[in-house]
């Protein structure tokens, strides 16, 4: 249906459209924006303050895509689990440019999208400088550290003032991300985390497993089955050493 909306677009499936804006279900909301989009919706008024709520809880969700990123770390152990994130975050940033397109200069801002995605280096900066010529400055503190293409590091620090996030040892946050809602996440991320728990036998989270095997979500329950028999193997030594070196 929301799709059909924005085939037909028109006032009344723009206003359909945008009761929708901060829908729990993230494909959900993912095919709203798309569908304003294709009808060319402009915000104003209590529309743009709505819109702007919306840039602030998608940037608050891209600080934590973020701190997760830094703290499982880069290793080959956790890589399955760090392009998930990856491609987390790579979404936060295709729902903000579809949110400032409801702003500012559809038309440019949208071509920036394009290039962002995928375009030279040369063209990706071209179109931050667009962005960042466009966008008034007090989105511009909230949407530019998620898509420029600074270190995680440093954009964190950016958005710490207005999205601040806890840091965490790796441990604590694979429990986090195995615990994130499916609704706002993407099931194959949380799937991940339980994976990452299964090879790097984090056998102190065996109840994050246990929990992941009555998920509603096939992918993260079929996961998790696998995860509680692989870390069942593990050996009194093996425990000791991860457990030492997953602290650290």
């Amino acid at each position: 249906m929301v799709r059909i909306m924005g085939r037909i677009g028109g006032p009344r499936a723009i206003e359909a459209l945008a009761a929708q804006l901060r829908v729990p279900d993230q494909k959900t909301r993912d095919q709203v924006l798309v569908s304003l989009s294709a009808c060319n919706y402009r915000a104003f008024g209590a529309g743009a303050a709505e819109v702007k709520r919306s840039i602030e809880l998608e940037a608050n969700h891209g600080a934590r895509i973020v701190a997760a990123s830094l703290d499982i770390g880069g290793d080959t152990s956790v890589e399955t689990l760090a392009r998930a994130l990856h491609l987390e975050l790579e979404r936060t940033q295709d729902r903000l440019l579809l949110l400032l397109s409801f702003l500012f200069d559809p038309s440019a801002i949208l071509q920036a999208r394009r290039q962002l995605a995928t375009g030279s280096q040369d063209k990706r900066s071209f179109a931050l400088e667009v962005i960042d010529n466009l966008v008034s400055n007090d989105l511009k503190s909230v949407a530019m550290p998620l898509l420029d293409e600074s270190p995680l590091d440093e954009r964190l620090r950016r958005l710490a003032p207005r999205f601040p996030q806890a840091r965490l040892p790796r441990a604590a946050r694979l429990r986090e991300i195995a615990h994130w809602a499916t609704e706002s996440t993407s099931p194959w991320t949380v799937a991940c985390a339980v994976y990452t728990i299964a090879e790097l036998r984090l056998t102190e989270l065996t109840d994050v497993i246990d929990s992941a095997q009555a998920s509603l979500d096939p992918l993260i329950r079929e996961t998790a089955v696998f995860a509680a028999a692989r870390v069942s193997f593990v050996s009194e030594a093996e425990q000791s050493e991860l457990a030492a070196v997953n602290r650290s």
